[in-house]
């Protein structure tokens, strides 16, 4: 009998070990262009990152010059970001155990977001501003003393805050405009997205679908 409940303890440990290490480790890198390097939460070096490496809550990953990557954050890859060259971003999360959040230093990404739990959102960060959606597509661009965020599909919201981190003003970006968000000041004027912006994100969906 003693036999029997430990077995069915180890076997219940091996279940809950297996489903829990790929939730863990879901988002993984998928595609790589270039030079690009990931550094571990408790990492100091930086390493090369390569297709298949997986990144988790607290990395950071740094494109070179002429350089990107793809990465899936959910084991589907049914919510994956582009990460253009030159870029910095630090994954991060506002719930626990999923990435739903990116701290861009700088440089562009790309986020094409079909799965998120309900009542959360998915949200890019700026020194000074927040761009977030609940099922959309979107891209988001730091520069020194502007960011630029496009809703390519469905509203992306958009917060601005100042250099103490309050709050300046919070809109809806409609799908098929941008906005210039300049540092520590409010949202611009609403632009219509081009035709070419559309095209070279619809070429990009494809890549990375």
């Amino acid at each position: 009998m003693k036999k029997y409940h430990v077995l069915v303890a180890f076997i219940s440990v091996f279940v809950i070990i297996s489903v829990i290490i790929p939730l863990l480790h879901a988002a993984e890198i998928i595609f790589v262009e270039g030079s690009v390097q990931v550094q571990g939460d408790q990492e100091e070096e930086w390493r090369k990152a390569e297709i298949g490496t997986k990144v988790d809550i607290g990395d950071k990953i740094r494109t070179a010059r002429h350089s990107r990557a793809d990465v899936a954050l959910d084991s589907e890859k049914k919510n994956t970001i582009r990460i253009d060259p030159k870029t910095l971003v630090v994954l991060d999360s506002d719930s626990s155990g999923t990435i739903d959040r990116l701290d861009l230093s700088r440089g562009m990404v790309y986020a094409k977001v079909e799965s998120i739990k309900s009542g959360l959102s998915f949200e890019v960060s700026t020194p000074s501003a927040v761009a977030g959606v609940r099922g959309s597509a979107f891209s988001v661009y730091a520069e020194r003393d502007t960011d630029e965020i496009k809703a390519y599909k469905d509203s992306t919201f958009v917060q601005a805050y100042d250099a103490d981190g309050n709050l300046i003003t919070e809109l809806t970006l409609p799908e098929g405009f941008k906005t210039f968000v300049d540092r520590f000041e409010g949202p611009g004027t609403l632009v219509q997205i081009t035709l070419r912006e559309f095209s070279r994100f619809d070429n990009l969906t494809d890549e990375i679908a």
